[in-house]
């Protein structure tokens, strides 16, 4: 077996099975969404969550940084305020500031 030549690999895969787990947990809660709306709605707001994740990004600050910035930010560079590319404003900042000292 090539864990126990290489000690590096671990023997089990329980790292793995760990993050697919919120996957099955999803698609069996998918099963009742209560129409094709609600599971599409579900899909949305999982993808967004999944995204968050990835880019290693705050939620809440992220909602509220991009809600207050869109409607005065240039269409051509809408790419900048996706959660991998986002980059606070200097209010959402001083927020985030804010509320971590209270």
């Amino acid at each position: 077996m090539l864990s126990f030549s290489d000690g590096g690999i671990p023997i089990d895969n329980s790292a793995c099975e760990r993050s697919i787990r919120p996957i099955a947990i999803r698609r069996r809660n998918q099963l009742f969404a209560g129409s094709v709306r609600g599971g599409r709605a579900a899909a949305v707001v999982y993808t967004l969550i999944e995204c968050f994740r990835n880019a290693k990004v705050e939620m809440v600050a992220y909602l509220a940084d991009v809600l207050a910035r869109i409607g005065t930010h240039l269409a051509g560079q809408l790419e900048q305020l996706l959660p991998a590319n986002w980059q606070p404003s200097s209010t959402a900042r001083t927020a985030a500031l804010a509320s971590s000292i209270t």
